[in-house]
């Protein structure tokens, strides 16, 4: 039987918090109406992604600004930019409430861009690079949750 290192059961005890405060944290975001819509929003971003890549349909490595044909594309690769990097600042500083409003601003862009634009482009291009977004929403919430395994 190997011996516990004398930091051993405080690091569990540290990592067990940060797990609880992290849930806490997550389940009063989504009893909010924008922690809610956004869980909505993201799960539809990912149910496309799995279509589509289980299709092998070209997703862009990186979002290219220039193929933006729609200000919602533009609103939404703006948020995810902000959110991505606030999101990660505020875990970094164990902020978990600071993590989940920095993802609140992803709302009602995420709304905007499936109201406003047609992901499935004719043009591959175009396509592809709004597949590769809908990946970076995907990306920016993954740092605190898999919202695609959230109920609700």
């Amino acid at each position: 039987m190997a011996a516990k290192r004398p930091d051993e059961g405080a690091s569990q005890n540290d990592d067990l918090l940060q797990i609880v405060r992290r849930v806490e944290a997550l389940g009063s975001f989504l009893d909010t109406e924008d922690g809610k819509n956004l869980l909505a929003g993201t799960k539809r971003a990912a149910n496309i992604l799995a279509a589509e890549e289980k299709k092998k349909t070209t997703i862009a490595e990186h979002v290219e600004p220039a193929l933006f044909r729609e200000d919602a594309e533009k609103a939404l690769f703006a948020a995810v930019n902000q959110a991505e990097k606030e999101a990660g600042q505020a875990i970094h500083n164990e902020d978990f409430s600071a993590a989940m409003l920095a993802l609140s601003v992803l709302r009602e862009p995420v709304d905007s861009f499936f109201e406003q634009v047609l992901v499935n482009d004719e043009d591959q291009a175009v396509r592809a690079n709004r597949l590769a977004l809908l990946a970076r929403i995907r990306t920016a919430t993954d740092q605190v949750a898999d919202f695609s395994k959230i109920a609700g």
